[in-house]
């Protein structure tokens, strides 16, 4: 065999070789394009007569086989078309999740009714968080509601072996309520909330990888000090790092970190009060310049959580006390001058040691603000009779203090109108919710139902006279079993006060 034959004989087993070599990738397909296909036939067989639990499953294992191409391609042409986009040519995987997650958290709710399991609180948690996060009304109190939801159906889902496959539809949620906050601030809220709880469930990974994604700086300092506390970390030094970081910050924000990372130490039991560290705090926490909004409810909130931890977790004395105190008479100037909160009723508890009262009432105003007639409803449902009493009479003697200071103090030229405005500002700040005559009758049927007959009697005679309560008085008064129509009651000195009239 000639020298020509064998090259061409030696080039046709290169070409062979060649051939071979790489048939595979032209008669197998990449393992992501086959998942894709195998997801899209599954997204495909769901029809109309299916029912609803198969339809369900169809659409769970087609979403499970997305989250493995992400998770294990996301460096091929579709793992990055799934990961930019959430959708993959026509198929829109963000559409395709909500629909799931609605009929799912449906379904479930629905077989709930008929066969409860702890799965159902789950599904009902994750069912109020989407309607909070719908509502078109995007107050912090309701996006608030929804963090404590999501945060429980992610509890109840993580810690049950047979229900960790409904986590993503968590994430799912928390996603969709993210994307529908009208701000950053609204939206790094509700992650620095979902943050607590993945820390809580030692998902630490996520809960960097989110705050490492906030744009608010407010909330990643916050952030980073709950990981820094989880991981049992939080000491003097985080804390002087951190407050030092939220120097860059404008004085509002200032403020409010200054007051998130002091709540944490005092979480932590470590003093902020002794001078090595109060000396670094800002100089007012009244946040003056703060308007009233989504913001100023979280500032009031953090205010409102200092006054339990103060009084709960450190015990002062001497200048450190009157440190403690400075804050709080800030926090209360702060906190009240918008119509979220009224600290009035929530420090009174607090000093009593009633925390659980005085939470239970932080709560309602949070819900449901500061609407008078609510109040009142809601004082009668959780407090006694001698609770009611004893509190109004306090707070009574309170304003009357306060009105003998401020008439022994007034200017002759404060305007008028101006002069009654403030009294009227000071009352509803020092009597909630026993204003008007909403509460002067409220609190009349409340000393009756105490058989306190002489301040029932002063109460009618100079509060509920000439008014449309006062039928309805005087028969609360005669109808109780306890006050006998044969008996004269003494309350005072008649005769010297017919001579003064």
């Amino acid at each position: 065999m000639n020298y020509l034959n064998l090259k061409k004989i030696f080039y046709l087993i290169f070409y062979i070789q060649i051939i071979f070599y790489n048939s595979p990738l032209f008669s197998e397909t990449a393992p992501e394009r086959k998942l894709m296909a195998d997801a899209i036939k599954t997204y495909s067989s769901v029809s109309p007569e299916d029912s609803t639990k198969l339809r369900l499953k169809k659409r769970e294992k087609f979403l499970k086989t997305i989250d493995e191409i992400i998770d294990k391609y996301s460096d091929t042409e579709i793992g990055l078309e799934l990961l930019t986009n959430n959708s993959y040519r026509n198929l829109n995987i963000t559409k395709i999740r909500e629909n799931y997650l609605a009929e799912l958290t449906k379904y479930n709710l629905d077989v709930c009714e008929v066969n409860p399991n702890f799965n159902c609180l789950g599904f009902v948690s994750l069912a109020q968080a989407n309607k909070s996060c719908d509502n078109t009304n995007k107050s912090l109190s309701k996006l608030v509601l929804a963090s404590k939801n999501l945060n429980n159906a992610y509890d109840i889902f993580n810690n049950d072996t047979n229900s960790k496959k409904y986590v993503p539809s968590v994430f799912t949620s928390f996603r969709q309520c993210v994307n529908k906050t009208n701000d950053q601030f609204s939206k790094d809220f509700i992650k620095s909330n979902f943050v607590k709880i993945l820390l809580k469930n030692n998902d630490n990974s996520k809960a960097v990888g989110i705050t490492e994604r906030m744009e608010t700086d407010i909330f990643k300092i916050h952030a980073a000090a709950d990981i820094r506390d989880s991981q049992g970390k939080f000491d003097k030094a985080t804390f002087l790092t951190l407050l030092k970081r939220s120097k860059k910050l404008n004085n509002q924000n200032q403020e409010i970190s200054a007051l998130y990372l002091t709540n944490k130490l005092m979480k932590n039991e470590i003093n902020p009060f002794e001078n090595s560290l109060y000396k670094y705090l800002p100089i007012e926490f009244k946040s003056n310049e703060l308007a009233c909004g989504d913001k100023h409810d979280y500032y009031s909130t953090l205010g409102i959580n200092y006054l339990f931890l103060s009084e709960q977790k450190i015990k002062l004395k001497g200048q450190q006390k009157k440190n403690k105190e400075f804050v709080a008479n800030d926090l209360e100037v702060g906190i009240n001058k918008c119509d979220s909160y009224n600290t009035t009723p929530i420090t009174y508890f607090i000093k009593k040691g009633n925390f659980e009262t005085a939470s239970r009432i932080f709560e309602f105003q949070s819900n449901n603000g500061l609407k008078i007639k609510d109040g009142i409803n809601f004082f009668d449902r959780v407090l006694t009779n001698n609770q009611i009493t004893t509190y109004y009479l306090k707070q009574s003697q309170a304003f009357e203090n306060f009105l003998l200071d401020r008439n022994r103090n007034r200017s002759s030229s404060l305007n008028t109108n101006n002069y009654l405005k403030s009294l009227n500002k000071a009352e509803r700040k020092i009597m909630y919710p026993y204003i008007g005559l909403e509460g002067d009758y409220a609190i009349y049927k409340a000393f009756v139902d105490t058989n306190d007959t002489c301040n029932a009697s002063s109460h009618l005679f100079k509060r509920l006279i000439d008014t449309k309560y006062e039928p309805e008085a005087v028969t609360y008064f005669i109808s109780n079993p306890s006050i006998s129509n044969n008996k004269n009651y003494k309350c005072g000195d008649a005769e010297l006060e017919l001579l003064i009239r």
